[in-house]
């Protein structure tokens, strides 16, 4: 898939994509995990960035940067997303955003982090 090519995905259909690619049950773990994991965080008020990704063989070239050029331009405003991989929490702390609330998602070993930027 070449750069900047939108997946056609909806909000409905990436609920169902953990069921579709977890075996049963695991979903709805995954799911609750993730619940639990925001508890406590502090409710942000801005744009909610959102299934923004480049293709491993295209990552380090700034091809990540070019997409969020024009998401966080001067007055923009505030921007948040979630992150459960440290190497995009670095990546977006690079681009101007602080983690403001992080939590283990269940007992998977893995961190959601919770990020905002004000631009």
């Amino acid at each position: 898939m070449a750069p900047g090519t939108a997946l056609p995905v909806t909000l409905p259909a990436l609920r169902g994509l953990a069921e579709v690619l977890m075996p049963a049950g695991k979903a709805e773990a995954v799911h609750e995990g993730m619940r639990a994991a925001r508890a406590g965080a502090p409710e942000v008020k801005g744009t909610y960035l959102s299934l923004t990704g480049v293709e491993p063989a295209w990552r380090g070239r700034g091809v990540g940067v070019r997409l969020l050029e024009p998401m966080l331009g001067p007055g923009a405003g505030v921007r948040w997303l979630e992150s459960t991989n440290p190497r995009n929490v670095r990546f977006y702390e690079r681009a101007g955003f602080r983690v403001v609330h992080q939590a283990p998602v269940g007992g998977s070993g893995v961190t959601m982090c919770r990020m905002v930027g004000e631009f």
